[in-house]
């Protein structure tokens, strides 16, 4: 008897249903692909990477990010420090930082919550050219507008020890 009063029900629900604006039935769908995230975290990989005078500076200019993204440090635990505004400045961010280091590798966990998540070890050094013998983890968390597919938030959970997990997503690697 159940059953049949709920089957009642739901088949009773069709025209009032039908009769909602379109707007409402229609069901978020995102062309911001798993792909296109995960080749944005490569593109922070081959920035931080580059080698040649002025190309990581050009090239964090290209990175897919809002108007307004925000970028965070949380540096072993403690708590998130804001280190870049909009996109100008996270720009500036990548480009001062990179000169700090000397070797830049990765992995990334792309999300179907348009998280992409890049495990990334960093070696110290001078403009690359120089290593300093410290190697630091971060998990650099690239929070994706699904509607524009550009990253809107940007935050690494750094820690002075070497750490990757696992997880159920998709996932690349960069040795770069």
């Amino acid at each position: 008897m159940l059953f049949s009063t709920t089957l009642l029900a739901a088949v009773s629900a069709i025209p009032a249903v039908s009769a909602l604006p379109t707007e409402l039935m229609v069901s978020r769908s995102s062309s911001c692909t798993p792909n296109q995230r995960l080749a944005g975290a490569q593109l922070i990989i081959n920035f931080y990477a580059a080698t040649e005078p002025g190309a990581s500076a050009a090239g964090f200019l290209q990175l897919p990010l809002e108007d307004d993204c925000h970028t965070y440090v949380n540096a072993n635990g403690r708590a998130a420090v804001p280190v870049a505004v909009d996109a100008a400045t996270t720009c500036d961010f990548a480009s001062s930082s990179h000169q700090a280091f000397s070797k830049v590798t990765g992995v990334f966990d792309d999300y179907k919550n348009g998280t992409t998540i890049v495990h990334t070890n960093v070696t110290l050094g001078a403009l690359h050219a120089i290593a300093i013998p410290v190697t630091f983890h971060a998990d650099v968390h690239l929070e994706y507008n699904l509607d524009s597919c550009l990253m809107q938030k940007i935050q690494a959970f750094a820690t002075s020890r070497r750490w990757w997990r696992g997880s159920r997503s998709i996932r690349r690697s960069s040795t770069n």
